[in-house]
């Protein structure tokens, strides 16, 4: 096996073993969806159901972020003319 490879392979099975066994469980709490070809960015409860949206005349850039007043900072993507 060519050295590199064989680096690389041990490399991913050390962070395949060292990641925590939670890693795949939700958090607790809600989750802020900005769906990439969509106009609305919507806060998700633990059930799935969207508990409030904020729509916007743009789709998102590549970052939202939920305030602490309840308001949401998001990017928007504009399209080349």
């Amino acid at each position: 096996m060519n050295p590199g490879l064989k680096s690389l392979s041990l490399f991913l099975l050390f962070l395949l073993l060292a990641a925590p066994a939670s890693a795949a469980d939700p958090f607790e709490g809600y989750t802020l969806v900005a769906p990439m070809n969509s106009t609305t960015t919507s806060l998700i409860d633990m059930d799935g159901t969207e508990v409030h949206s904020w729509p916007s005349a743009y789709n998102p850039g590549l970052s939202a972020y939920l305030n602490e007043d309840g308001s949401v900072l998001r990017s928007g993507r504009l399209s080349n003319p």
